[in-house]
């Protein structure tokens, strides 16, 4: 486990890259006009405005599940109804709000966890949508809701978009461990038993990627002396969640591989994207 400090420092990175996601997707929706809400997203069922709802319904309960969490009282849950009945008050609210909020909100989380004890972090379990994180994985998982739907909604005009990379640095562990999550097994047929990954930039490394017939996951480390794909990590971490174009990837040189082109692409089928 992390010391103490890396802990507090990893959190701190986290609020930053954070800070930093909201203010950008903040000033763009401040931005918007009524066309642009209307705009496509890489959420394909999801116009821009539907995305912007979301984040901010995730941020303004986010604020909730680490005060609850904190206090040692239930996290509450929402059904399918509520969720909806909030998406749909958000989309009718404007930009200038909508921005407020979602900056507020995501402040109010990383103030209540700072200067919480290490021990506490990673000691504290809550229950999300996605299963059971400690409250360590709960702020990391708000960086990747951030970073991954801001990056939805910049896609739907920039086929180029990445992700930043300090966010995809801050994100990458929390990342690995959600692979097995992420990663439909089934699908594995036409793929390999392991492959060796080398990321590259900040947060990166060699990774590997193990398949299984029930499950997928990827570690730090790999014994190969070559690896078999070579990518950016901002572009490893929209391979596993699913927003990666793969062909163009490849055709681009973004994904550097060893592995038939076949094999790519079914590789890539392990990660159909939540």
């Amino acid at each position: 486990m992390a010391t103490e400090q890396e802990t507090i420092e990893h959190l701190q990175a986290v609020g930053r890259a954070v800070q930093r996601e909201a203010a950008a997707m903040a000033a763009d929706w401040r931005r918007r006009d009524d066309a642009a809400w209307e705009a496509p997203t890489a959420c394909s069922a999801w116009t821009a405005r539907e995305v912007a709802a979301h984040v901010t319904d995730g941020a303004e309960r986010a604020v909730v599940v680490a005060r609850a969490a904190l206090a040692g009282e239930p996290v509450p849950q929402y059904d399918t109804a509520e969720r909806r009945r909030r998406h749909a008050a958000l989309r009718s609210l404007p930009g200038d709000e909508l921005a407020d909020r979602l900056e507020r909100d995501l402040a109010a989380v990383f103030q209540t966890l700072n200067g919480v004890p290490a021990a506490t972090l990673h000691g504290t379990t809550v229950s999300l949508g996605g299963g059971p994180h400690t409250l360590a994985q709960f702020a990391d998982q708000r960086l990747v809701e951030t970073a991954l739907h801001a990056w939805d909604i910049r896609a739907g005009s920039d086929r180029d978009a990445t992700i930043a990379p300090e966010s995809a640095a801050a994100m990458t562990d929390f990342v690995l461990w959600r692979v097995p999550r992420l990663a439909h097994a089934a699908d594995g047929r036409g793929t390999a038993l392991r492959y060796r990954c080398e990321l590259e930039g900040t947060g990166g490394g060699p990774i590997t990627l193990d398949i299984g017939p029930d499950r997928v996951t990827a570690t730090r480390g790999g014994a190969d002396a070559s690896p078999a794909l070579t990518l950016p990590v901002e572009a490893f971490i929209r391979l596993v969640w699913g927003r990666l174009d793969v062909p163009r990837a490849l055709d681009r040189g973004v994904v550097r591989t060893q592995v038939p082109r076949e094999e790519m692409l079914a590789l890539s089928a392990l990660f159909p994207g939540h």
